[in-house]
């Protein structure tokens, strides 16, 4: 008989695919795999609906019933690529950005951002339209994850929030962090933390979706994510909660 397995819920996007492949490198793991986009995610984990989750740092304020219990996260030290604003002007023109709201770590990032840069009237849209005609000039649009490949190319400006929150903070980012209710057995995240690190150290190696259209995929794990989750990135954690805090958004 298998032994019971542990709902842990995932993001469905390509910057976590070297933790599938430790998944994948590990089939006998303890975990049942639940994908979900991040607000999607962080909402069932704290409905009770799984004990482990790679949930967006957003969601994590105001909450206390979790602790972080990885080595490692979604996160960059400078440009990121896959969070950002693309408009059609420069950004200190910008009077109105549509929000890709599948991450309420990007939209709070973005105001974050756009308030220490002195951007104070800007008017946030909640939704991104469906076709780019129905975007009014001077605006700009918030995409986060897959799409953001979607997007690249269409655009006269794009505003990597990685890069500029590392301009604004001198700090690395985190994005997204695993997040553990307080009764897993220790066991459990030891493992857990075995097969993410499998999964990151076998980067160099990894093989990718057949068919992908995106440019410089392999280079996009090398040199835009970084999967540590290190002392810096959990000082800019705290930082970023206390911005968001300050300026009560």
């Amino acid at each position: 008989m298998s032994k019971p397995k542990i709902n842990l819920i995932l993001v469905s996007y390509l910057n976590t695919l070297p933790f599938l492949e430790g998944f994948n490198n590990n089939p006998d793991h303890s975990f049942n795999l639940i994908f979900k986009t991040p607000s999607e995610g962080a909402k069932s984990f704290f409905n009770n609906e799984a004990s482990i989750a790679l949930i967006p740092i957003g969601s994590l304020i105001q909450k206390n019933d979790y602790s972080i219990c990885t080595d490692y996260c979604i996160g960059c030290d400078g440009a990121v690529r896959t969070v950002g604003v693309f408009s059609d002007c420069p950004m200190e023109d910008i009077e109105r950005v549509y929000l890709d709201e599948d991450s309420r770590t990007s939209v709070l990032l973005v105001k974050v951002l756009f308030e220490n840069l002195g951007l104070t009237n800007i008017k946030w849209i909640h939704g991104l339209p469906e076709r780019n005609e129905d975007i009014a000039e001077r605006s700009g649009i918030l995409a986060i994850g897959d799409k953001v490949f979607d997007y690249e190319g269409k655009w006269s400006h794009f505003l990597d929030l990685g890069s500029l929150w590392k301009k604004t903070f001198e700090l690395p980012f985190a994005f997204a962090v695993f997040v553990a209710k307080d009764d897993i057995k220790q066991e459990l995240l030891e493992e857990l933390n075995t097969i993410l690190k499998v999964g990151i150290n076998g980067i160099p190696s990894m093989k990718f979706p057949e068919g992908h259209q995106i440019k410089d995929l392999p280079s996009y794990f090398k040199k835009n994510i970084s999967y540590h989750l290190d002392e810096n990135k959990k000082k800019a954690i705290q930082l970023f909660i206390s911005e968001v805090e300050r300026l009560e958004l």
